[in-house]
Order: C-alpha cells, then sequence, then structure tokens
C-alpha cells in the first residue's frame, strides 16, 4: 500500500492532482483514510507529517470504482447569489471575480455541492428572480435526496435574495434550511419580504459594515460608481453606504442564530471586494474571511476564504447631480424596509 507523508506547503488538493486521482475528497473520503479523518477533521488543515493512504495503489481499496459509504458523502447543496454590480457580464464578471461568494461557487460548483448566481444590476429589479432561481434549485435538490442539507450565501442584494429564497422554502412546505451565509445584506430591493431571517432556518451567520460616524466622515464624497448615463443608482460618494440599511438582522423561531458581526470596512470589503482607496479594507476582508471560514467549517463546509487586495483601477470621482439623486432613492427604499420589517413585528 503507497503511503503519502504530507510535506510542508501541501494540500489535499495538490496531492489527489499529483496522484491522479479525480478531487480531494475522493481522497479525503475513501475508507483506507478513515483514520487520517479521525486525525483531521477539517481537511483544510493538515500538517507535515501525516500519512495518506493514495487509493488505487497495491494495498489499497480502488478509488475510482469503490463508492464512497452513504454516511461519509458530503451532504449539503449551497445556493449562491453575488451581490450588485455592473448590469453587463462583461464588466461584473472581472469586478466580482474575487468576491467571497464567487469564490464559494467557484470551489462549490465544480463537484456539484452548490450553484452561483452573479448579482443584479445597480437597479436591483432582478433581486425577485434570484431568490426564486435559487428557491427551486434548493427544492430540486431536497425532492431528489431529502436527507441533503440545504444552504444559502448571498452579498449586499444577493444576500436579500437568500433571504428571501428561505421564505419561499419555508412559505412552500416548510422544508428546513439548514445554514444561511450573509454578506452585509442590504435593505434595496423593491419588493416584499427578505428582512427577517425566516423560522425554517437552522443557522445563520451575517458579517456587515461597522457604520462609525469617523469612517463614513472619513470617506463621504470620495468616489462614484454610476452605472446609467452618468447617473448613480446607489448613494455614489461613500464606500461606506451609510444609507443603504440592512436586512436579516432579526429572525423568527429557535435556530442557531447571531447578531450581526460588525466590521470597520466598506460594504466592497464585506463582500470580498474592498476599494484599494479605503484604507480599513484589507484588514476588513481578512477579518471577514476568517470569521466567516469558521462558520463555514462549523456547517462542515470545508472552504478557505481568500482575501485579495483590492483592484486600484474601480475609483472614479462623483460627477454632478449624482448625490441628490443616490442620497433620495436610498431615503425612500431605507424607509420602505423600515417598515416592512416593524409590519412584521421584528424591530432589531
Amino acid at each position: 500500500m503507497a503511503v503519502y507523508i504530507v510535506k510542508p506547503g501541501d494540500s489535499l488538493s495538490a496531492i489527489a492532482a499529483k496522484h491522479g486521482i479525480a478531487s480531494w475528497q475522493v481522497l479525503y473520503n475513501h475508507p483506507s483514510n478513515a483514520a487520517f479523518r479521525t486525525l483531521r477533521p477539517n481537511p483544510n488543515l493538515i500538517h507535515p507529517g501525516d500519512k495518506i493512504n493514495i487509493p488505487g495503489s497495491p494495498g489499497s481499496q480502488p478509488a475510482t470504482n469503490t463508492p464512497i459509504p452513504a454516511a461519509e458523502q458530503p451532504k449539503y447543496a449551497m445556493a449562491i447569489i453575488d451581490g450588485t454590480g455592473p448590469g453587463e457580464d462583461a464588466k461584473y464578471i472581472p469586478s466580482m471575480k474575487y468576491s467571497f461568494c464567487r469564490q464559494l461557487g467557484d470551489a462549490l460548483e465544480p463537484i456539484n455541492l452548490g450553484k452561483y448566481w452573479r448579482g443584479p444590476g445597480p437597479a436591483g429589479f432582478e433581486v425577485e428572480g434570484l431568490a426564486q432561481s435559487a428557491y427551486e434549485y434548493l427544492l430540486g435538490v431536497h425532492r431528489s435526496n431529502p436527507s441533503t442539507r440545504l444552504m444559502l450565501a448571498g452579498y449586499s442584494r444577493g444576500a436579500s435574495a437568500a433571504i428571501l429564497a428561505a421564505e419561499h422554502l419555508e412559505k412552500n412546505g416548510n422544508i428546513p434550511v439548514d445554514s444561511l451565509f450573509l454578506f452585509d445584506a442590504v435593505a434595496r430591493h423593491t419588493i416584499s419580504g427578505g428582512e427577517v431571517i425566516p423560522a425554517n432556518v437552522q443557522f445563520s451567520r451575517h458579517v456587515r459594515r461597522d457604520l462609525q460616524a469617523t469612517l463614513v466622515i472619513k470617506y463621504e464624497g470620495s468616489f462614484s460608481d454610476a452605472e446609467i448615463k452618468g447617473v448613480s443608482l446607489t448613494n455614489s460618494s461613500n464606500p461606506m453606504r451609510p444609507t443603504f440599511g440592512n436586512t436579516g438582522l432579526t429572525w423568527r423561531g429557535n435556530g442557531d442564530h447571531l447578531p450581526a458581526v460588525p466590521f470597520a470596512g466598506s460594504h466592497g470589503a464585506l463582500g470580498g471586494v474592498g476599494w484599494s482607496f479605503v484604507t480599513e479594507d484589507p484588514m476588513c476582508q481578512v477579518r471577514v474571511a476568517s470569521y466567516m471560514n469558521a462558520q463555514l467549517a462549523a456547517r462542515k463546509v470545508w472552504h478557505n476564504l481568500q482575501s485579495y487586495r483590492p483592484d486600484p483601477t474601480r475609483r472614479k470621482l462623483p460627477g454632478p447631480n449624482e448625490f441628490a439623486f443616490g442620497m433620495t432613492l436610498n431615503a425612500l427604499l431605507l424607509m420602505k424596509h423600515r417598515f416592512d420589517v416593524k409590519k412584521a413585528g421584528q424591530v432589531p
């Protein structure tokens, strides 16, 4: 039987690729590595000197023809909805390539453990459709295998869409949602719902921007994100997004929930796509990734989010009339969402 001794800098993915194994999951979950799984329950944390049996080598059980025991197979599916960005895919994809949601999608989609959707455009009209798509995906998974743990993750408006998807699952059969991961869910959709985490969610964690007065004042008027004919549909002057509000601050039911944890950084940094001119953003991204990695691991989602250097080319200076338009829209949406939350009897 071939035994591999872990070396400094090794990862399960690299070891699997080196030995022609389809994925690190096949290597990690192989019956011959049961003792290794007991020693290292987090596959992202292996150490030099660890011994790993190589499936398919003499003396080990075949890797490609022996199915992983059902008890050891991953049993979750995550619907992942990214945040607001440019309407055109050609602009959206590069601007969000390092977002935390994109990282989850890149890790889970290839191994059939999740599905990723890009976020809405500047006006946010796609939120309802995104929520419906995530709901239909998880409903299909549930019907195929009711024991599969259903999960949702989202950033910005995409996080509010994730809450809406959980509501759809509750209303249509009270289907349980194992986990909900929210990256600064904002109150900027025009439809009803998506305000309060529903009672069918068993576990939720939420990270949000810390709107310290010093930070808001420091960056007021520092940039513009105009998208449509020079007129911004957001608060075009402040990366802290002080008038965006938040959803997902309260919940119903008796699940494992915590108050949203504030981090000092821009709204972009909370989603993994901070601004180069916001000096707090690099460390904010590191701290958000570290916190959410621990929450993902607690639900047995073995993927480490990474923090990447903010793109220095994203900044634009504000143009005339943008500020007044953006502030007016933000104020109207914020009042709407506060009213909806109060109507639901859930005031943070």
